[in-house]
C-alpha cells in the first residue's frame, strides 16, 4: 500500500537534481538511494507536465550513476549517457507500440508487452546491479495487462524496481495500486516556478513571467516552453 513519504538523516548533498518543485518527493528518493532502502514497485501519480517523467530519470540516473562525487547524476559518465540515449541493457521503459497491420499504435499497453517484461526482469543483470522498469502512461494498461502486471508485482524478481508512470491514478486497478508505493505529484507555486525561469538565458522579464502564469504550476511545461522559441511563439 502507499506509504508516507518520509527522509531520514542521510547525507543527501552528493545527490544534486535540477528540478523545479516537488522538493519533499525528490529528498524521499534521495533518501532511499543512499539509505540503500529501495522498494520495488513506485507509481508516479500527477496531471500531465508536472515533470513526473524528469524526476524519474533523474532517480534511475542516480540509481547508476558511476561518479560518487559531489553530482549525481553526472550526466557524463557511460552509464548516465546510456541512459539518456534510451540504450542502458538494465533499464527498460515500456510504452504503446505500433501495431504492424495498420500502422497506428495500439489503444492499450499489451499483455504480450507485460510477458516480455516479465521475463526481461527474471533474467540476470548484465552489469550486477538493478534492473529498472519504467511504465509510461501506465493507465494505458487494459485488464489483461494489468492482471499480468499484478502477478509480476506479487512476485518480484530481486533487485528489480517497477516504475509506474500515470497522468490518472483512478484508472489503474486498485489491485496494482494496492501493491506500490505512490508518489503524488501536485502543482508547484508560482513563485517557484518564476525563480526557476531565471536560470534560462535568453529570455526577457516579460517572457518568464508570461511562461510562469501559463503553465498553471506544471514545470515540464514551463521548461518546454523556455527551452524551445518557437513552442513559445506559437503558444503565445
Amino acid at each position: 500500500m502507499s506509504e508516507p513519504i518520509t527522509t531520514n538523516k542521510t547525507d543527501l548533498s552528493p545527490l544534486v537534481w535540477d528540478v523545479c518543485g516537488h522538493e519533499n518527493i525528490i529528498n524521499h528518493l534521495k533518501s532511499i538511494i543512499t539509505g540503500n532502502n529501495l522498494g520495488h514497485a513506485y507509481i508516479f501519480s500527477g496531471q500531465k507536465g508536472l515533470g513526473k517523467k524528469n524526476i524519474v530519470n533523474k532517480f534511475v540516473k542516480a540509481l547508476y550513476c558511476r561518479d560518487q562525487g559531489d553530482f549525481r547524476p553526472c550526466e557524463e559518465c557511460a552509464s548516465c549517457r546510456q541512459i539518456n540515449a534510451g540504450s542502458h541493457p538494465d533499464v527498460y521503459r515500456l510504452q504503446r507500440i505500433v501495431n504492424t497491420k495498420t500502422d497506428k499504435l495500439f489503444r492499450d499497453l499489451t499483455i504480450n508487452q507485460i510477458r516480455d517484461l516479465k521475463h526481461i526482469l527474471s533474467q540476470t543483470t548484465l552489469l550486477s546491479g538493478w534492473k529498472v522498469a519504467i511504465i509510461e502512461n501506465a493507465e494505458d494498461l487494459n485488464i489483461n495487462s494489468a492482471n499480468s502486471l499484478l502477478k509480476v508485482l506479487e512476485e518480484p524478481s530481486a533487485k528489480t524496481i517497477i516504475i509506474l508512470i500515470t497522468n490518472d491514478l483512478s484508472k489503474l486497478p486498485k489491485t496494482v495500486i494496492s501493491r506500490c508505493q505512490i508518489l503524488n505529484f501536485l502543482p508547484v507555486a508560482h513563485q517557484k516556478i518564476r525563480k526557476y525561469l531565471d536560470s534560462f538565458a535568453g529570455l526577457s522579464d516579460k517572457q518568464k513571467d508570461f511562461i510562469a502564469y501559463v503553465s498553471f504550476g506544471r514545470p515540464q511545461i514551463a521548461k518546454d516552453l523556455a527551452e524551445d522559441p518557437d513552442m513559445l511563439e506559437e503558444f503565445i
